[in-house]
Parts: structure tokens; C-alpha cells; sequence
């Protein structure tokens, strides 16, 4: 004969204000810095196959990093700064730093490294397109290198 199956009532765990801050600070770091991991996938395949859609490409990562990664890294940082308060944790905790200065060397590249660079990229890739079909200018090409190197640096740091 079976025996009724007798279970437990499901468990809810409770939820606190630094989970919702950690989950916050966690989903900034996907959408803010995971945007970036596909810049070079992307300018590499366009440069190649797609030049005269290249201003354009640009014009789109350029928009990329002001409207996505750069709100993102200001709400990672505000949001860790909040959890080192709310947690208790120490700012002088080696892996505080770290992440701080992190976060202020990224937005400082985003803006003083890379948003003159997109601009001057674009520039030229229209340049070069009224010229012809072909992004020929030497210029633009050492702009064009440097980005992909740095994005990639800047991704692999």
C-alpha cells in the first residue's frame, strides 16, 4: 500500500537590500562592460567586408560607450561603493581597490582615450569614402589599428 507523500512547505529565504544592491551591481558589470566584448568581432568583420557601412559602425559604438558603458561603470561604482558601506567591508580590502581604481581607468579610457579616437575614426572613414568604395587612408587605418588594440587590451586587463 503507498503512503501519501507528506513534503515540506517550500522555504522562502529572505531577500535584503544588499542582495538587490549586489544583483544590481552585477547586472551593471554584464551590460556595461560585456557591451565592449564585441567591438573588435564587430569592427574587424565591417573594416573587411562592409567599408561603406564603417562611419556608421562607428557612430554606433561611439553611442555604445556614452549611453551603455559609461552609465554602466557609473552605476557599477556607485553601487560597489554602496556595498562596501552596507556590508561592513573595508575600503583599504585590497579587492575594493582594485575594482575602484578599475572602474575610474575604465571611464577615464572611455572618454579621454577612445571617444577622441572614434571621432577621428569616423572623420576619416567619411574621408576616405567620398575618395572611392575603399577606406585607403593610411591615417585612418593607423586609428583603426589602435582602437582594435587598445579595445582588446582594454578587455583582456
Amino acid at each position: 500500500m503507498l503512503r501519501p507523500r507528506i513534503s515540506s512547505p517550500p522555504v522562502l529565504t529572505a531577500v535584503t537590500s544588499y542582495d538587490i544592491g549586489k544583483f544590481i551591481h552585477v547586472v551593471a558589470v554584464v551590460v556595461g562592460i560585456g557591451a565592449t566584448y564585441s567591438y573588435g568581432v564587430i569592427l574587424g568583420y565591417v573594416e573587411r567586408q562592409a567599408p561603406k557601412s564603417v562611419p556608421s559602425i562607428y557612430t554606433s559604438l561611439q553611442r555604445t560607450d556614452r549611453f551603455i558603458v559609461t552609465p554602466g561603470l557609473i552605476v557599477i561604482l556607485l553601487a560597489g561603493l554602496w556595498l562596501v558601506n552596507k556590508g561592513d567591508i573595508s575600503m583599504g580590502e585590497s579587492w575594493v581597490m582594485v575594482g575602484l581604481v578599475a572602474v575610474i581607468a575604465l571611464l577615464g579610457l572611455t572618454h579621454a582615450y577612445f571617444a577622441p579616437r572614434w571621432r577621428k575614426g569616423i572623420e576619416l572613414a567619411k574621408r576616405d569614402l567620398k575618395k572611392g568604395n575603399k577606406l585607403i587612408g593610411m591615417e585612418w587605418k593607423f586609428i583603426c589599428d589602435k582602437l582594435v588594440i587598445n579595445i582588446t587590451n582594454k578587455l583582456t586587463t
